[in-house]
């Protein structure tokens, strides 16, 4: 009888393919971004792996994945700047960075590897596929409390606003580890998961933001910058930082909640 993790895995395998698949027939963003959260479980799946077995047996594994993954995201964070924009109406900077012909050119790209990438997925599950197998149905389990104590006890510290990513990259792996156990009436869980699933939120909406920030620093530090495109670019950089210090208060609002590390002891 198959573990819950090995269930979980086999779940993975399916979405991730099924959401090539769509992405190849109709180019949608949806399947775009359902397919990186699949992705992301994966690693997450990799992650675990990797505290498991040598590294030599998951090393090709993480550098296909990681491929798939990066070339995702570059068409993901196209289209991040692009919402952005579009969401404070400054349409004349978005066609001034030329965002709809650099997502139509990604997009295209993107879909003359779906291919390649099937190929790299399918390496991926043949490495990764045997090694879930043989894993003890009680190591899952292990990894997921040993994610839940080190959440703990980093929550119990100041988390420094230059650690918040790889935090939350943290919580998203105890998140996905969660549902390889099934474990009911789990009194962490119940009572602690939307706490988590609100600070992962939080700090994914103000990496978003920086994501946009860095973006906007480069276009600005290029010699040949047009005066125009530089002014646009100095007032949406206003109206980022607007953003941002709102984001960065919201995320340190939920790390300062008094009562919960005393929940957590």
């Amino acid at each position: 009888m198959a573990s819950p993790f090995q269930k979980y895995y086999a779940l993975r395998v399916k979405n991730v393919f099924n959401n090539l698949y769509e992405i190849e027939l109709t180019s949608s963003n949806t399947a775009l971004h359902d397919m990186r959260i699949e992705l992301k479980k994966f690693k997450t799946i990799l992650h675990f792996l990797k505290t498991v077995y040598p590294k030599h047996r998951i090393k090709k594994a993480v550098k296909l994945l990681a491929s798939v993954f990066d070339e995702a995201g570059v068409l993901r964070e196209t289209q991040l700047l692009q919402q952005w924009l579009q969401q404070h109406k400054m349409h004349e900077l978005e066609t001034m960075l030329g965002l709809q012909g650099s997502l139509i050119y990604a997009q295209h790209i993107f879909l003359q590897h779906i291919p390649k990438h099937k190929q790299a997925l399918q390496k991926v599950i043949d490495i990764c596929g045997p090694l879930v197998d043989e894993t003890n149905a009680l190591l899952p389990e292990q990894y997921m409390q040993k994610l839940k104590i080190e959440l703990q006890e980093q929550l119990k510290k100041n988390v420094a606003i230059e650690d918040w990513h790889d935090f939350r990259k943290k919580i998203k792996r105890w998140m996905n580890a969660i549902r390889w156990v099934a474990i009911e009436g789990d009194e962490f869980e119940e009572a602690h998961f939307p706490y988590f699933n609100n600070l992962q939120e939080a700090i994914g909406n103000w990496h978003d933001l920086i994501i946009i920030q860095d973006y906007f620093t480069a276009i600005q530090s290029q010699k040949s910058i047009d005066k125009q495109l530089q002014q646009q670019l100095s007032a949406a950089q206003l109206t980022l930082l607007s953003g941002l210090q709102y984001r960065e208060k919201q995320v340190k609002h939920l790390l300062q909640m008094p009562v919960l590390p005393a929940q957590l002891k």
